[in-house]
């Protein structure tokens, strides 16, 4: 008789997930990453894309520094360091306009007498 030993199956492995989404929000916008690594946002019921985070997705913050520095606007380099462009005048610098880092400090500051617990 002939007895030959059966070999272990192979060990179960996990199937590949699919790619990461942010989750549908109330809004209906999905936050996305671009096979270069850049961001962008898509609308399913209305069919549409953006490079730019929509107003419906910014926080109080975001919000408040794009109406505050409506010329300047934040991008991310391909090297993934920030950067600023003023559309009105053409201007594109490293550092945060003062502009923004106005609007920054000052929702920050709101932000924190906000969370100030009361004695």
């Amino acid at each position: 008789m002939f007895s030959a030993s059966i070999p272990a199956p192979p060990p179960r492995t996990e199937p590949p997930k699919p790619p990461a989404q942010a989750p549908v929000a109330a809004t209906g916008w999905t936050e996305h990453v671009s096979p270069d690594g850049r961001k962008y946002y898509f609308h399913k019921a209305k069919n549409i894309s953006a490079w730019e985070k929509p107003e419906e997705l910014k926080s109080a913050q975001e919000r408040a520094i794009s109406a505050a520095s409506s010329a300047w606007k934040e991008y991310t380099s391909a090297s993934g360091k920030k950067y600023y462009f003023n559309a009105s005048t053409r201007k594109t610098q490293w550092e945060m306009p003062e502009e923004m880092k106005a609007a920054a400090a000052a929702v920050a500051n709101s932000a924190a007498e906000g969370s100030v617990a009361a004695p």
